[in-house]
């Protein structure tokens, strides 16, 4: 009998992670086009069926953003960290960043 290598392990785990929903992935290239409208609508339409998805709240909070609308996306980062995204440092440059555009810290 053959035993696997502790170091697979991660990649047999990814290697058998389920495919992205059609709408996962019309989503994601929603954000590449930078169409910023029609992803916060995608992201918003995931996050109804799976509203703790750390990832898809972090990537709203990206379009809203981007969309310009600064308040929006602060909510949205700060519930994607509550929701245990990572790297959390990323979110907290992106807050910062509001807070130096918005004169808003708090």
């Amino acid at each position: 009998m053959v035993t696997p290598s502790p170091f697979a392990s991660p990649l047999l785990a990814q290697a058998a992670a389920p495919a992205p929903s059609p709408e996962q992935v019309a989503a994601d290239q929603l954000m590449a086009d930078e169409n910023w409208e029609g992803a916060v609508t995608a992201f918003r339409k995931l996050l109804k069926s799976d509203p703790d998805n750390a990832a898809n709240r972090a990537s709203l909070g990206q379009a809203q953003h981007r969309g310009g609308n600064a308040k929006a996306a602060r909510q949205s980062y700060l519930k994607a960290l509550e929701n245990g995204f990572q790297p959390a440092s990323r979110l907290r440059y992106r807050l910062a960043l509001i807070a130096l555009e918005t004169g808003d810290s708090g």
